[in-house]
């Protein structure tokens, strides 16, 4: 595949990532508006954020054995359109059950986006620089989605109403399903009905996957809490006055740099289990030491959680693709199902766990809490295998042996890039 090819692909990529967290965290921009609307606290608001992480985390396994099967245009712009519509119409819904009924099926559309979209990166940048190209597509410009979602969308809603601004977003996250459609190539199905089964069953048996997906969860319901409930409950918690609508958007930020960083040295240290280690029992400890140190450290607390939580992101999405002995091309998709399916349940648990202790016993209390299961999680890391493969330098090629070869589409295929190829220079030993 050119390089063009390559760019013009990763940017479509870029793309969906936004599209899927936008119509995800502008509910933050909408919440006030929400709980008004239905009378509801914030246990309610709890509710919807684990709701969405519940078919978030629920869908993802499926999301990785259809991309297999579907490949992976059609289940990324299936996933746009359930999220953009489910997403879109949250303000018109009569009662807080269709509210809460809705964010699930938008987190079942997000499930599937992330699955394709993530496979799509790995695809590319299999052979190079994976966790780097993780750390822009599915952490920094995921993170700017979810930024334009608790920051731009805040004064959207406070101008046109919460109804209004969450169809915007799902219009734009229709249309770039509609881009998604017209750019990316048609893949022929990577596998008959029967070999579907069997493949699941491979994939499962990689004990790897499920230690990556336990010491990750932690940190990644901590992300969601706090970058969707914190603000609400730093007042009770550190005894501040000050305006705190914007913490949440600060945490997200912090997130994108120690995502960019974490991908960078994660690749050149070549290693992956020290970036989920590290920075779960960090951010675990400051998680538990945080509310203790009073109400000056409420804003930079955040800022050092979100970069924290999003430092091992690029790690933990790019090792389902490094483990190639046991990870062939066509099971990366299915195999970060399995890591994003156990990053769900901390993402659907935590938040829930966070709403009724902060209800029950009181924001520090909650506070405890939410560092005691990061730190729990954090450790089950440690058996963790690291498959980090280092990448070779391409042999000269000799100029007068080589031919001018054309690279031609697989049959079913719209388009020259061969999405089911692996674009790999590195042996397999």
């Amino acid at each position: 595949m050119s390089q063009r090819a390559t760019a013009v692909l990763f940017i479509v990529a870029c793309t969906g990532f936004f599209a899927m967290t936008l119509n995800w965290f502008d509910l933050s921009a909408g919440s006030a508006s929400l709980t008004h609307q239905f009378h509801v606290g914030v246990s309610s608001l709890a509710l919807m954020v684990s709701l969405f992480l519940s078919g978030y985390g629920v869908f993802h396994l499926p999301a990785g054995v259809w991309v297999r099967r579907y490949g992976i245009r059609r289940v990324a712009v299936t996933g746009l359109v359930v999220e953009s519509l489910a997403a879109g119409v949250l303000g018109f819904a009569p009662d807080v059950l269709a509210v809460w009924s809705l964010r699930f099926i938008a987190g079942a559309g997000a499930a599937l986006v992330a699955g394709a979209e993530l496979a799509l990166v790995t695809r590319l940048f299999r052979a190079h620089h994976l966790a780097r190209a993780q750390s822009v597509a599915s952490s920094a410009v995921y993170g700017l989605g979810a930024l334009t979602g608790l920051g731009l969308w805040r004064p959207l809603v406070q101008h046109w109403g919460a109804a209004d601004a969450f169809l915007l977003a799902g219009l734009v996250g229709l249309g770039i399903a509609g881009l998604h459609w017209a750019v990316l190539p048609d893949e022929a199905p990577q596998s008959a009905p029967h070999d579907t089964w069997p493949a699941l069953q491979r994939v499962l048996r990689q004990r790897n996957l499920w230690w990556i997906g336990l010491g990750s969860m932690g940190g990644y319901g901590v992300y969601f809490t706090l970058s969707q409930l914190g603000p609400a409950t730093v007042a009770a918690t550190f005894h501040v006055d000050t305006p705190t609508s914007f913490y949440g958007e600060a945490m997200v930020a912090a997130g994108i740099l120690g995502a960019l960083i974490g991908g960078y040295w994660s690749d050149v240290r070549h290693t992956r289990k020290g970036f989920i280690l590290g920075p779960g029992l960090a951010l675990a400890g400051w998680v538990l030491l945080w509310p203790h140190l009073g109400g000056s450290f409420a804003l930079p607390g955040f800022m050092v959680t979100g970069f924290l939580a999003m430092l091992p992101r690029p790690a933990y999405t790019a090792t389902p693709g490094d483990d190639r002995h046991h990870i062939p091309a066509q099971d990366v998709a299915t195999a970060e199902g399995v890591v994003f399916t156990l990053l769900g349940i901390g993402g659907a648990v935590l938040p829930v766990l966070f709403g009724v202790t902060t209800a029950t016993f009181g924001g520090t209390t909650a506070w405890d809490a939410l560092g005691v299961a990061t730190l729990v999680c954090a450790l089950g890391a440690l058996p963790m295998r690291d498959v980090f493969v280092l990448q070779t330098a391409p042999r000269p090629v000799d100029r007068r042996s080589s031919r001018r070869t054309t690279e031609r589409p697989i049959a079913g295929q719209r388009g020259g890039a061969d999405l089911t190829r692996e674009h790999d220079s590195t042996p397999h030993r």
